[in-house]
């Protein structure tokens, strides 16, 4: 079991080390500060601590890269339509968001 843990962590530490850029480090930095304020909130000790503080920052890690590529993705799709100022943030945020598509499907009857 110990092995485990320790696995876990070592790859929870090791993966974003790959990543290169000051931002990835204070994301990861914010990430292990806020898994570690839950895992006061619930209690945990021990190695239940430590492999709930990796799943969780390793999660919260992925879920950042998914949202980075989010924006990626619908600022390129603002720029193939021409928005600018205003227009633009609204609808990259709503992007983002995922409201755009809903907006589609409440816009058509849906």
């Amino acid at each position: 079991m110990l092995r485990h843990i320790a696995l876990t962590l070592l790859v929870a530490i090791a993966a974003p080390a790959g990543l290169a850029g000051e931002q990835d480090e204070q994301n990861r930095g914010q990430s292990v500060s806020d898994c570690n304020y839950r895992a006061n909130e619930r209690n945990l000790k021990g190695e239940r601590r430590q492999a709930f503080v990796a799943g969780c920052v390793s999660r919260n890690l992925a879920l950042d890269d998914d949202r980075r590529d989010r924006y990626r993705e619908c600022h390129a799709r603002a720029a193939d339509r021409g928005l600018h100022d205003a227009n633009r943030r609204q609808y990259i945020e709503d992007c983002v968001a995922d409201r755009l598509q809903r907006r589609t499907v409440v816009m058509l009857g849906g």
